[in-house]
């Protein structure tokens, strides 16, 4: 779970670089970048001469970029869904301490509780959360270890 704030960033980033790439402001610039779109959208690798390799260098990167995107979106969207199954209590605990990455101690201040009881809290939650996520399979190898 410390990876979500990071990943939500990827994706705000990767769809910066995507703008950037598409709405280039010089018409030169606009016009090798539309291309590249245009060949990006057909969702295929390309290999040209040189005359054609910023073009398919930008193409790849598009490529490369929303496919990136897409994953990306998938796995903070199904974390999110994974967190909507945690009470309000618990959800401020994750986030505070894996999303915002502040001390336990710090957590616990905020909730109004004992650090030790926080981090008690915190693994219910983590093990709710892993099961949204991966469903039996989390169940699974919870029991394969405990054996």
């Amino acid at each position: 779970m410390n990876n979500y704030t990071f990943l939500a960033s990827s994706i705000q980033n990767a769809k910066n670089e995507i703008d950037d790439i598409i709405n280039c402001q010089t018409l030169s610039c606009q016009q090798v970048y539309q291309r590249a779109d245009e060949i990006a959208k057909l969702g295929t690798s390309v290999t040209t001469n040189k005359q054609g390799d910023t073009v398919s260098q930008l193409a790849n990167r598009l490529i490369e970029l929303r496919q990136q995107l897409e994953i990306d979106t998938i796995t903070v969207r199904r974390i999110e869904t994974a967190l909507d199954t945690l009470n309000s209590l618990d959800r401020l605990i994750i986030q505070g301490h894996y999303f915002e990455f502040a001390t336990w101690d710090s957590v616990a201040d905020n909730v109004h509780m004992s650090s030790s009881r926080c981090r008690a809290r915190a693994d219910e939650a983590v093990k709710k959360v892993a099961v949204a996520l991966y469903g039996s399979r989390a169940i699974d190898n919870k029991r394969k270890g405990s054996h």
